[in-house]
């Protein structure tokens, strides 16, 4: 058995007929009380600091016994874990709503920013935080709205608004919308893309042109 799950074994095993089986790792001078990736608790020196949900915090809060957890080397990170007196430890079972509630709302705070994510075009392929930016100021925010305006018409309005154009963005932009890094574009994709955006361009009255 590993040394930080030896030291945390028996608060582990109070939680098991809860949540089932959680793991430790070490958080400074803590130990981390995990369940599907989350760490929900803390535990130092036979102390139990729970991790309080929003729709439990004033509960734990008023509770007679519970102290929130006040670490100035832990920062902000610490604002919402609270102390459990050894008497609600001895009857842990009946707080299970505080247990589960925390775990149900991390576990949705993770699949927002998870989601959150996927629709940030920073993360498409040939693109950056910096391009994500530019995309921006012409009102293109996020992938989906990328996607279904398309590389051509956001490769134009970013000229309109004075963006230096090349080839090499095209070939990102484009490349993105196919969720292509533009290493593995064809002679025939570029050479296809830089066709359209002539057209493209033509019809917008603009005058760059690519030699093809």
């Amino acid at each position: 058995m590993k040394h930080v799950d030896g030291q945390t074994q028996y608060v582990r095993g109070l939680l098991f007929p809860i949540i089932g089986t959680t793991y430790t790792k070490t958080y400074f001078s803590y130990y981390g009380i995990f369940k599907d990736k989350l760490m929900i608790a803390l535990y130092k020196k036979g102390n139990f600091y729970l991790r309080a949900s929003s729709e439990f915090i004033e509960e734990i809060n008023n509770t007679k016994g519970t102290e929130l957890l006040n670490d100035k080397n832990l920062g902000i990170s610490a604002n919402n874990f609270y102390l459990l007196p050894e008497n609600i430890m001895n009857k842990l079972s009946d707080h299970a709503h505080w247990i589960h509630s925390i775990i149900r709302e991390m576990s949705e705070e993770r699949e927002q920013k998870y989601f959150i994510k996927k629709q940030a075009i920073r993360f498409m392929p040939n693109m950056t935080i910096g391009l994500e930016r530019m995309l921006k100021k012409i009102g293109v925010c996020t992938r989906s709205d990328f996607i279904s305006k398309g590389a051509i018409y956001v490769f134009v309005e970013l000229m309109k608004i004075g963006i230096e154009a090349s080839d090499i963005l095209l070939y990102r932009l484009y490349g993105a919308v196919k969720n292509k890094y533009v290493e593995v574009l064809t002679d025939t994709e570029k050479k296809d893309v830089l066709k359209e955006a002539n057209k493209a361009l033509c019809k917008a009255s603009l005058r760059k042109r690519f030699n093809i």
